[in-house]
């Protein structure tokens, strides 16, 4: 934005300068025209010395004028490089999905854009040496084996300077290259700092021997590229600490889950175990028949909630592949697990720019309705769809089971039920509402807003058979 500012400033004094040079070179010549009146032998002699000095005055200007246009137009192409190298290395979500990745392509992209042959991005963090490279076949080269730091690339770590040769051998820090390595002439190396200004990596390009040395505007490219990637480094280690904490919650959460749940259904089952050994000592064998009943139907809701509490912390981490692909392959497990046919329809789903916390909360809500749906539903049939409705994004999971009151979801089949507020709880935190519809017998149909996110691709309204609002 400085250098904007900076170039929008010059061109103001360039139409400023065009504008008042004129007029003053004219009260110049009018000036020298009026001193030179009658002492020029003839009136033709005055003109052409006037004539010729407004050609040289008028050379002069348009060189200066074109000397700084082409100025100009060089830092305006040198910026809209950056752009759009910067464009190449700005995505997010590639930096989520993978460092590594996106570091290859990073100095792939870099490489391309300046010309060069050969690159490298060394990282250097918490102690752990990563090398991603360019242009080098490293199954035939040795750089495959752990950097020493020697050389041109230690001497960066080391002094956290630029380097910039001509040839590689100029330099006196150079060393002899890794066996397989391909020649290298001219060399161009930044350092990349932290945010306390330590030397955490290095981008290094280089071309063939004999082949045009990098320039001044070159190395001020991969300056900022080098600026760009340790902005995103920085990014990367917050939204990896940012994955490590919501999973610590959700880890908490499924715990507090298992107490108020497992732990109690096993303290029942402890409980229907004791007076079944009374009501053996006393004979009551018609008694402990029906004990043995509920014992059996305790056993199996310890199962399927230790089934449920298993498959909860499979997906505790926030999703390692796009959104769409993730909530599609854990909708398709569940269904698979408790013999429900789940019909998904998500398509422009990745198009909502949601921040990580945002995320996790909605396939926490998916997840919670799925669960409440298992548990109580008996539904056979269930649909998640994306869609875009009366102008608004909405996230829809709708069942074909038993329906229920929702003003008296309190409580289901007699068990305390808290599933629905905690999913109203997770609607409020990432800015959305969630509504439920259902009765007694037509199924159930839980409605998420999302909130107002920016969607970078339309999604067609989805039907679903008779009813648009329910598929029963």
């Amino acid at each position: 934005m400085y250098k904007l500012r900076v170039m929008d400033s010059k061109i103001k004094r360039l139409f400023i300068l065009g504008v008042i040079s004129p007029i003053f070179i004219l009260i110049i010549l009018e000036f020298v025209r009026h001193r030179i009146h009658g002492l020029m032998p003839s009136p033709f002699v005055e003109s052409a010395l006037i004539v010729l000095i407004f050609s040289i005055s008028s050379a002069i200007f348009a060189y200066f004028i074109f000397h700084e246009v082409k100025k100009l137009y060089a830092k305006i192409s040198l910026h809209e490089r950056h752009q759009k190298m910067l464009l190449k290395t700005g995505d997010i979500q590639k930096i989520r999905e993978s460092l590594g990745e996106y570091i290859r392509e990073v100095v792939t992209n870099a490489s391309k854009y300046l010309c060069a042959d050969y690159g490298e991005i060394l990282i250097n963090e918490d102690g752990k040496i990563k090398v991603y490279y360019y242009g080098i076949d490293v199954n035939n080269c040795s750089v495959k084996k752990i950097p020493t730091l020697q050389g041109i690339k230690g001497k960066i770590l080391r002094t956290g300077r630029s380097i910039r040769v001509s040839d590689r051998t100029d330099d006196p820090d150079s060393v002899e290259l890794p066996e397989g390595h391909p020649p290298i002439g001219p060399i161009l190396g930044v350092p990349i700092f932290s945010e306390d200004k330590r030397v955490i990596a290095h981008i290094l390009l280089a071309r063939h021997p004999g082949s045009k040395p990098f320039t001044q505007e070159d190395e001020e490219t991969l300056t900022i590229l080098a600026r760009e990637i340790a902005y995103n480094l920085e990014r990367f280690k917050i939204y990896r600490e940012i994955m490590e904490l919501s999973a610590l919650r959700e880890r908490d959460r499924i715990a507090k889950e298992l107490h108020d749940g497992l732990a109690q259904t096993l303290a029942y089952i402890n409980v229907k175990a004791a007076a079944i050994n009374e009501h053996l000592k006393k004979g009551n064998f018609e008694v402990i028949s029906g004990c043995l009943d509920e014992l059996r139907e305790a056993i199996k809701d310890a199962y399927a909630e230790i089934r449920r509490a298993i498959f909860d912390l499979k997906i505790v981490d926030i999703p390692d592949s796009d959104l769409k692909t993730y909530i599609e392959k854990f909708v398709h497990e569940f269904g698979i697990n408790n013999n429900i046919k789940i019909h998904t329809k998500l398509d422009g789903i990745n198009g909502l720019n949601l921040p990580v916390s945002s995320q996790v909360h909605l396939i926490r809500i998916i997840q919670e309705g799925l669960n409440n749906i298992e548990k109580h539903a008996e539904a056979t049939k269930v649909w998640v769809v994306f869609e875009n409705e009366n102008g608004k994004r909405v996230l829809k999971i709708i069942d074909n089971g038993k329906g229920f009151d929702p003003k008296n979801y309190a409580r289901l089949n007699g068990k305390l039920h808290f599933g629905i507020q905690t999913m109203k709880e997770r609607a409020i935190g990432m800015g959305g509402t969630l509504t439920i519809k259902s009765s007694p017998g037509v199924g159930t149909e839980i409605i998420l807003e999302l909130p107002g996110v920016k969607i970078e691709n339309e999604v067609t309204m989805v039907t679903h058979g008779q009813n648009q609002s329910s598929p029963r």
